[in-house]
């Protein structure tokens, strides 16, 4: 938008009953973009069944909206539900998770002075299992010109350097990925659950 990066992103979630979006954000336009987030959840729906509407938010700063005519998302099939992770905790409240700006995701909780964005994916993957916190993985590559794509993995995708670290909407932590080239990459087919779930 007017030259500048603009992202959004839907996080998905969804029980034996209903699917529903826990958190949407959007950057704000901004030379260097930061997020803006939009409460939820939102557009809770019976599984099997996609939200057909419109749409009209406001982020919870009120700095943001975004619209949407004739919206249609149908985001999980029946049987095909990837599950949260488990056995872990997470990093921090859900309340702190919505609140953090992507660079200051290192100053809070038990990621504090981590060093956490300067590490190998697969010893950051290690550093996090060893303090038993969630987290989940993004694998974003380029398509083509000004195109992306990212994948979910439940462990550090190979071949690739962290680029971002934040929370997601229960505040577990969720690193961002990119390859270790810039060789543009066509969209493969994602498991349901995410790669390596």
């Amino acid at each position: 938008e007017h030259g500048r990066e603009m992202r959004m992103n839907l996080y998905f979630a969804a029980d034996e009953g209903s699917w529903w979006v826990s958190e949407l954000r959007t950057y704000n336009g901004a030379v260097n973009g930061d997020w803006l987030f939009y409460g939820g959840p939102l557009f809770r729906t019976p599984l099997g069944q996609s939200f057909i509407g419109d749409i009209d938010l406001v982020s919870a700063d009120g700095r943001g909206r975004l619209q949407f005519k004739g919206a249609r998302i149908e985001p999980f099939r029946v049987g095909r539900i990837r599950r949260d992770p488990v056995g872990c905790l997470p990093a921090v409240p859900p309340a702190a998770a919505g609140e953090a700006r992507k660079d200051d995701a290192m100053t809070l909780g038990p990621l504090a002075g981590s060093g956490l964005d300067q590490m190998t994916p697969q010893a950051a993957d290690r550093w996090l299992a060893e303090r038993g916190l969630c987290v989940t993985w993004r694998f974003q590559y380029p398509t083509g010109p000004n195109e992306a794509y990212s994948e979910l993995w439940c462990s550090a995708p190979p071949n690739s350097v962290i680029e971002a670290v934040t929370f997601d909407g229960n505040g577990n932590v969720l690193l961002a990925t990119r390859p270790t080239d810039d060789r543009v990459r066509p969209v493969r087919p994602q498991p349901a659950t995410g790669w390596n779930c």
